[in-house]
């Protein structure tokens, strides 16, 4: 029977050729804007296209094609692998988990891609920042450069005006060490000036100490005659050491060419030393120890004093002192 209606016809070429209206309308019937295109292709390339009969037999017909459930099976796979650790309902990575704490396995070329996009926007913002932090710091330099300017006569001449100041101070120092110097100088020439009659003096009371030195010998000798005491040998060991000490002092003093400040500074020392000597003369006091084996009886005389009797036992040491000698 004859099939009028358009939407029967449509239906059973669908069961006939089992393609869908696209299908067939796109290889089956060719439009007005592309049979100039479709003649030149098949022209081309008639001897390497399929029958058109095998094409409308289905998809097993055609040799080489992939059936639809491995189409979409392979398409399911597609998706999964693309998706992988993407929640499309967020449109985000599964769990939140963005570019400070990523997923590390099983990610999907949309997940890959999300946190690139991220990690260039986080990029992006750090360059941001960067830049508003140069352009402040810029900005601050303008600022300090102009400040700069302002100040820059100031420093020119303020500049001139401190090395002025420093050799002010250098002038002044030198000056002090010169004025320091010169006191020293007048000090120097005045000690020297006065050199002979210092001399003179020490010499004046060297006579003198040796003449007192001299009685002192004679005094020795009289108590080294009376007693062996070791105060007396003691005394006589310093008596020597001042004696060699004072010719020591009047060597130095002959041998000395000129009188210059190491010369003066001797005759200080010196001065002081036999001042000590000349106190120690002054005070000087013979001691005397006497012993005896057997009782008897001594007459002693201490110095200028009267004659005194004393009487000595066996063990018992008399000890006595005077000034001058003792007899």
């Amino acid at each position: 029977p004859v099939i009028a209606d358009a939407g029967r016809v449509q239906q059973r070429l669908n069961e006939l050729l089992r393609l869908n209206e696209a299908t067939w309308r796109q290889v089956l019937f060719t439009g007005q804007a592309q049979l100039a295109g479709t003649i030149f292709a098949l022209r081309d390339n008639g001897g390497q296209l399929d029958e058109v009969h095998a094409l409308l037999k289905g998809a097993a017909a055609v040799p080489g094609d992939i059936p639809a459930e491995r189409l979409q099976a392979a398409l399911d796979e597609e998706l999964e692998d693309h998706f992988s650790r993407w929640d499309r309902d967020r449109n985000g990575p599964e769990g939140g988990r963005g570019i400070t704490n990523p997923w590390k396995n099983k990610l999907g070329s949309q997940v890959e891609a999300w946190y690139a996009m991220e990690r260039a926007r986080a990029e992006h913002q750090r360059v941001l920042q960067y830049e508003q932090d140069l352009d402040t710091v810029n900005a601050r330099i303008r600022e300090l450069t102009e400040a700069m300017a302002a100040d820059e006569a100031f420093l020119k001449e303020g500049r001139g005006l401190r090395q002025g100041l420093g050799r002010r101070g250098e002038l002044e120092q030198k000056v002090q060490r010169l004025v320091t110097e010169e006191r020293n100088l007048t000090d120097i020439a005045t000690a020297w000036s006065a050199a002979p009659g210092v001399m003179q003096a020490k010499e004046a009371e060297m006579q003198r100490l040796e003449a007192t030195l001299k009685e002192l010998w004679l005094e020795l000798e009289h108590a080294r005659k009376r007693a062996a005491a070791a105060d007396l040998r003691k005394g006589h060991q310093r008596l020597v050491a001042a004696k060699e000490a004072l010719e020591a002092a009047n060597r130095k003093l002959k041998e000395t060419p000129a009188v210059d400040l190491d010369l003066l500074q001797d005759l200080e020392k010196l001065e002081r030393t036999l001042g000590e000597l000349h106190i120690k003369v002054e005070a000087r006091r013979l001691a005397a120890e006497l012993e005896s084996d057997g009782a008897r009886t001594v007459t002693v005389q201490r110095g200028a004093g009267e004659a005194e009797t004393i009487e000595l036992a066996p063990g018992q040491p008399w000890t006595g002192e005077a000034a001058g000698r003792l007899v």
